[in-house]
């Protein structure tokens, strides 16, 4: 074993209690039990040690030696004869059998349409983010885009087009361009006939630039909505262009062909019987080259289980043997760097069709639906040290020749399960930290107008600058990811969103709902990815319809373009290890009743936890186990059944904390929380569905009583950091987006406490 890293058996605590002798460290270098304040710091924060002692006197009744014997003797009694009250007159979901809970109520909410549809579904643009011209709305691809219901049954005429004399003129400030490039559209009317583009005239964008079926285009707009799309750019960034000549797309999508062109076509209505619209070609930019049509796109990395090994994954448009070559950051010379200073590995390669998936609206190729994912490839490289930097590029092997990236990517290792430098022997720094979130979606796709300075964009930049300035070990996605429901380019725009840290820092991913998709009437089933072979995938019959979506994914896409260990079943359910930390990855989408294979994959999983190596044990799943938000999109039935399902599981394994989504907000639950009683031997629940999917707002309220709740918050995104510093405490923070601050601003933090 490398000598800078020592497995420290006086840290790391077994399973029941901590011993005096640990506790007695703790103290000392701590200073837990008074005699002034402390400050431990981090890379990227201060702790105030006081507040240990705050989260100790609620977390270890009964187990702590500094407090006398006779207040531990009155008080746990005194609470239990006032919980009990309170559960008896307040509670009524706090019950033991199956009926019982299943059959309990929340109060309901009162939510208007526009309300509900905008959790149900956040806005999924278009390809180039279309704006509605009446209210500037973004238009979602699937639900409201009238204007391509319209193109799919109207004729064309393309007898006409660009560059003669007195004709209209389109033109783009590019004839070459790589993805992500801005491009501005500008035109002019027909000075010589007098004609001018009017509001119902469209223009619409075709890749390759030589495709001959006007109906395959990739986007289109009216030119009034285009008008509207590019005033909402403008506003936004304070730029004053000419709104009624042109238009700036700030950001050219990932397009995985050659060459593409905008063409303008002018509306008219159908002469022919049963025709209501039709366009006639009157301009065309000249073909426009995408120079990076075969860059790598979506790089990102993912653990195995093993610190030895990583796993990383890109996307091309070509077909090849997907290469990687890296080597230690100390061992290059970044002027200078000959092939024998790296070590190549290979890997294989994947992709996926429309055909592929289980129902509509995944399995249509109409515009704006199936987009070609490209060829999906997956590289382990191995023989990696343990807590050091590595860099990386991604590549492709043709025959005798490799095509390389152009950039150089980096990561770092963590330290292996059980282990702890020699440098953080003080317990002053954190042994490993790891970010959480769920509920994204892409960058400026969740609202129906710009958010303003709470734009919830700034999470991609939050997680980023907190990977650039602190040394975070993985960064875990739990469901709700790209809000796709089979519309692929916004696969590619989620990808690229997240590569900025999912290069540099393993991202492990969850399944949500909006990722399983699966729609119960209709479909085949037996495309299911996860081995759940029934149409419509896991509806148990006291869900109240809340596992019935309509996306048709049904996890097809998610297990394609990430990866997990293969210690379970995909990116369904897996688990691993890392440093003092084992994560277990369960789906709420899938059936974890009693006997079910996911329930006896989780039982085994939580018994084979070594304590004395993984003294920590999280739990992530998307939908949460936990929370005291009542909400008329999630029914809280599908709580009640998570909890008969596994509650029981997670005491007996003395799961630590678990972590879920699907709620658009914040919520921390007490300590030790069983069957609704807190201090009960239980884990922590905390949900972060904060993402940047709509935030629930005045759409949800807090239960009433909610003894339970530590914190709660509807109105912030951000991101929960959990650091650990040794076998007996984890420090979490919830970091909420602040535009005055690069890395946020923390408004919730407590230390959780392990004293069992």
């Amino acid at each position: 074993m490398d000598p800078e890293y020592i497995i420290d058996r006086d840290d790391i605590g077994t399973s029941s209690s901590m011993s005096t002798p640990l506790l007695d460290d703790f103290n000392e270098v701590l200073n837990i039990r008074g005699g002034g304040e402390q400050t431990i710091t981090d890379e990227n924060s201060s702790i105030n040690v006081d507040e240990v002692d705050e989260t100790r006197a609620t977390r270890c009744s009964g187990r702590c030696h500094s407090i006398p014997t006779l207040v531990w003797i009155v008080v746990p009694i005194t609470l239990i004869f006032i919980a009990q009250f309170l559960a008896a007159a307040f509670m009524p979901h706090t019950v033991k059998t199956d009926t019982e809970k299943n059959n309990s109520t929340l109060p309901p909410v009162v939510h208007n349409e526009e309300e509900k549809a905008l959790h149900a579904h956040p806005i999924r643009p278009t390809l180039l983010s279309i704006r509605d011209y009446k209210n500037g709305e973004l238009v979602d691809v699937h639900t409201n885009n009238y204007l391509y219901n319209t193109l799919k049954y109207a004729t064309f005429d393309e007898s006409s087009g660009k560059g003669e004399k007195g004709g209209v003129l389109l033109q783009s400030d590019k004839n070459d361009i790589r993805f992500g490039d801005s491009l501005t559209l500008k035109w002019d009317d027909d000075s010589y006939t007098g004609e001018v583009v009017k509001d119902d005239d469209i223009i619409a964008l075709y890749c390759p630039s030589n495709e001959v079926n006007p109906k395959k285009f990739k986007d289109a707009a009216t030119f009034a909505d285009v008008k509207a799309t590019h005033r909402a750019l403008s506003s936004s960034q304070g730029h004053h262009y000419n709104t009624d000549k042109v238009w700036h797309i700030p950001s050219f999508p990932i397009i995985r062909e050659d060459s593409c062109e905008f063409r303008m076509y002018k509306s008219s209505k159908g002469t022919a019987e049963g025709v209501e619209h039709h366009y006639t070609l009157t301009a065309k930019t000249d073909p426009i080259s995408l120079t990076s049509s075969k860059d790598p796109t979506g790089v990102h990395i993912s653990v195995t289980g093993k610190v030895s090994e990583m796993v990383i994954q890109f996307a091309t448009v070509d077909s090849g043997k997907p290469i990687v070559k890296y080597a230690k950051k100390s061992d290059l010379n970044k002027i200078t760097k000959t092939d024998a200073e790296w070590t190549t590995a290979k890997g294989d390669s994947t992709t996926y069709a429309a055909s592929d998936m289980c129902q509509p609206p995944a399995t249509s190729t109409d515009p704006g639906h199936f987009t070609d994912p490209g060829h999906l490839h997956t590289v382990k490289i191995t023989d990696l040290q343990p807590r050091t930097e590595y860099e990386y590029r991604v590549g492709l092997s043709f025959g005798q020749g490799i095509k390389w990236s152009d950039k150089i990517f980096d990561f770092r290792t963590s330290s292996p399960p059980g282990v702890i430098p020699h440098n953080n022997s003080s317990h002053t720094k954190p042994v490993m930290t790891f970010l959480t979130v769920a509920d994204l979606g892409v960058d400026g796709s969740k609202f129906r107008k710009d958010a303003g300075p709470g734009n919830p964009n700034g999470v991609t930049k939050l997680i980023t600058s907190i990977v650039n300035n602190q040394t975070i070990d993985t960064v875990h996605l739990i469901g709700d990811l790209a809000y796709a429901h089979g519309s692929g380019h916004l696969w590619d725009a989620f990808q690229e969103m997240i590569q900025p840290y999912a290069s540099r820092v393993p991202t492990m991913v969850a399944v949500g709902n909006h990722e399983y998709d699966h729609n119960k009437t209709v479909g085949d089933g037996v495309k299911d990815p996860s081995g759940v072979s029934n149409p419509g995938g896991f509806h148990p019959n006291w869900g109240d319809g809340e596992f019935n979506s309509t996306g048709g994914e049904c996890g097809v896409t998610v297990s394609k373009r990430f990866a997990a260990p293969d210690n379970g079943n995909g990116v369904f359910w897996y688990s691993f290890d890392q440093s003092l930390v084992h994560t277990t990855v369960i789906s709420g989408e899938h059936n974890l009743t009693k006997g079910s294979p996911q329930h006896n994959w989780l039982k085994k999983d939580l018994a084979s936890v070594n304590r004395t190596i993984t003294p920590w044990l999280v739990v992530e799943t998307h939908r949460p186990i936990y929370n005291s938000e009542t909400h008329q999109m999630h029914k809280p039935v599908v709580q009640l059944g998570l909890q008969n399902s596994i509650e029981d599981l997670l005491n007996e394994y003395q799961v630590d904390l678990v972590i879920g989504g699907h709620y658009h907000s914040y919520f921390r639950s007490c300590d030790g929380l069983y069957e609704y009683k807190c201090d009960s031997g239980g884990p922590t629940y905390i949900t972060v569905g904060t993402g940047g999917a709509p935030l629930d707002g005045n759409m949800s309220q807090v239960i009433d009583p909610h003894h339970y709740t530590m914190t709660f918050d509807k109105s912030k995104w951000g991101v929960g950091r959990a650091s650990v510093y040794n076998s007996s405490m984890l420090y979490w923070e919830f970091v909420a987006v602040d535009h005055n601050k690069t890395l946020g601003s923390i408004i919730d933090k407590t230390w959780i406490i392990r004293y069992r």
